[in-house]
């Protein structure tokens, strides 16, 4: 009946992943500009993932509400980002056009040196992300090398040589 591996069918899934990847991107501007997102009263766990679900708009009895808030621009506004460069990234590779080899050349700062931050097979529908983890790593090592100042009288143990076991041999030796 379809056959999923043929040219005609990648375009289409293309086509429509670009259209939703648009729909989200729109989702995107309402989140983080108005702070405003529709949700789909119902039954509870459809109600949680539903923001990402609902794409038209509610007719005049219908379980769809608005709801808005700061929680909105924190939480739904960079799902909704992630979403749209995604689906346009993975839409226009699936029609034959250069989407994710796009994403990876702005995510590297146009360096095309850097190894990819996004993978996307479409044979097999894997996408990895190598750039989280290099985030990851790169953020750890950011924090690790952090240091807060403190004052001297700041300090809950005061030792010698202010280390923490000069201070506990000093406590113990009294």
């Amino acid at each position: 009946m379809f056959d999923i591996h043929s040219t005609y069918f990648q375009i289409a899934l293309g086509i429509l992943l670009i259209v939703l990847g648009c729909s989200f991107a729109y989702k995107f501007f309402l989140a983080s500009v108005l702070g405003r997102v529709s949700y789909w009263h119902g039954f509870l766990p459809i109600t949680i993932v539903s923001p990402l679900l609902t794409h038209l708009p509610a007719g005049e009895k219908s379980l769809v509400k608005k709801t808005q808030g700061i929680w909105v621009h924190l939480v739904m506004s960079p799902i909704f980002l992630i979403c749209t460069v995604l689906c346009i990234a993975c839409g226009t590779d699936l029609t034959g056009l250069p989407g994710v080899e796009t994403l990876n050349w702005i995510l590297n700062g146009g360096n095309i040196t850097k190894p990819p931050a996004v993978q996307f097979s479409h044979s097999n529908y894997q996408l990895r992300v190598p750039l989280l983890v290099r985030a990851g790593t790169h953020i750890g090592k950011m924090i690790d090398k952090m240091q807060i100042p403190e004052k001297s009288e700041d300090k809950l143990v005061q030792g010698n040589s202010g280390s923490y076991n000069s201070a506990v041999n000093d406590a113990q030796s009294h």
